[in-house]
């Protein structure tokens, strides 16, 4: 209440705008969330002579986008800690993020690898056979590519030969899964 009341009086004592989000608690086991804005209009003595506004409730937005977080922070945890090498690419097919067995096999730090080109870490000749099974698969309508073999180059230019699975996301970009 008293920030509300506080919202309330600055916007009375100077016009123009305002907005504000509050609880209204019903009950102990109805809280809802309420957004509030609008505007005050002064005369020309600087009075305040008409406030008009709305209140929306935003109960449920607010409760998807917390689930919405939950959600991304436990598949961000389960990416970034399953022991797989995991890369998620973009559609341009740069790299979204690494899971930490990633980074630990390959040699690298997260900042090092993130917004690169994804098949820059595998060699000519694989891009090339990835390539063209990735293209195979549009034409078949398909999206998951199973089992084909990568040698992949860590940082220090050692490569190891990995079993790559890659699976297309539905925004176009691509989950891939290595298997040392």
């Amino acid at each position: 209440r008293s920030m509300a009341r506080e919202v309330m009086e600055k916007a009375l004592a100077r016009g123009g705008p305002f907005a504000f989000e509050h609880r209204v608690i019903r009950s102990p086991e109805d809280v809802r969330t309420i957004f509030g804005w609008g505007q005050v209009f002064m005369d020309a003595a600087g009075t305040a002579v008409r406030v008009a506004g709305t209140a929306q409730d935003i109960t449920d937005r607010r409760q998807v986008e917390a689930a919405l977080r939950e959600s991304e922070e436990r598949f961000r945890n389960i990416t970034t800690q399953a022991p797989v090498m995991l890369m998620a690419l973009d559609p341009e097919c740069r790299i979204r993020d690494v899971s930490n067995y990633w980074l630990q096999t390959m040699g690298y730090e997260r900042f090092e690898v993130v917004g690169r080109e994804g098949f820059g870490f595998i060699t000519p000749e694989s891009r090339e056979r990835l390539q063209e099974a990735i293209e195979e698969n549009h034409r078949k309508h398909e999206t998951v590519i199973k089992n084909l073999p990568i040698p992949a180059v860590r940082k220090d230019g050692t490569t190891i030969d990995l079993l790559s699975t890659s699976v297309a996301q539905v925004d176009g970009g691509c989950a891939l899964r290595g298997v040392i």
